[in-house]
């Protein structure tokens, strides 16, 4: 199974990805596990109970931090190196 998060404070935005997602995964017939985010500290408290995504669609500008301090949070504090980070704007 394939886990993705998208994280974005734009709730338009976020239908858009996890449509394209969507599609994609109708088509591949592949299993893949959506979770989105409308801000970057949920996407950290998520995390910090949960297990980790293998993709990560993270916008750079969020309401109260940017996604470049939660991609520093998700690699440093829980030293993931694993999960590819997609920064969205």
């Amino acid at each position: 199974m394939l886990n993705i998060a998208i994280c974005d404070d734009n709730k338009y935005i976020c239908s858009i990805v996890e449509e394209i997602i969507n599609d994609y995964k109708k088509k591949s017939e592949k299993e893949i596990r959506v979770e989105v985010f409308y801000s970057g500290e949920k996407l950290i408290e998520y995390l910090k109970n949960k297990d980790k995504f293998d993709l990560i669609f993270l916008d750079i500008e969020l309401e109260n931090t940017t996604g470049i301090e939660v991609a520093s949070h998700i690699r440093n504090k829980f030293n993931d190196h694993i999960s590819k980070i997609v920064f969205i704007t």
